[in-house]
């Protein structure tokens, strides 16, 4: 019996703090959706570039684009060579004032927002 009331002991806090932790995540999650910034990365050099954002790499071909939306302050790298990059560099910083704009990387003549 004494057995049984440690092992029922133990389930119950088990629940009490999976309780407790639930709404801890939940209001981090949407915290963590707010603060989230649309951003269209082009790719203005001649070849393809891949790059990682937010824990993502994605394969931007040449003159081309992708749309990502990232929380705030997310650093977009280089996640390959190319002709104006090496592996693991930096090439923008998302910032909230980025939202919903068209940001270029991979060119001579044009300055990266945010770098």
């Amino acid at each position: 019996m004494r057995r049984m009331s440690r092992t029922l002991s133990g389930i119950t806090a088990v629940f009490l703090a999976a309780g407790a932790v639930a709404p801890l995540y939940g209001s981090a999650m949407s915290a963590r959706g707010n603060d989230r910034v649309a951003v269209h990365l082009v790719n203005k050099g001649d070849d393809a570039q891949d790059i990682k954002v937010d824990g993502h790499i994605y394969l931007v071909k040449a003159h081309a684009a992708v749309d990502v939306k990232v929380p705030a302050g997310s650093v977009v790298y280089s996640a390959g060579k190319s002709a104006h990059y090496q592996e693991g560099d930096k090439l923008i910083t998302i910032t909230p004032a980025m939202k919903d704009t068209t940001v270029y990387f991979n060119c001579t003549d044009c300055v990266a927002s945010g770098s």
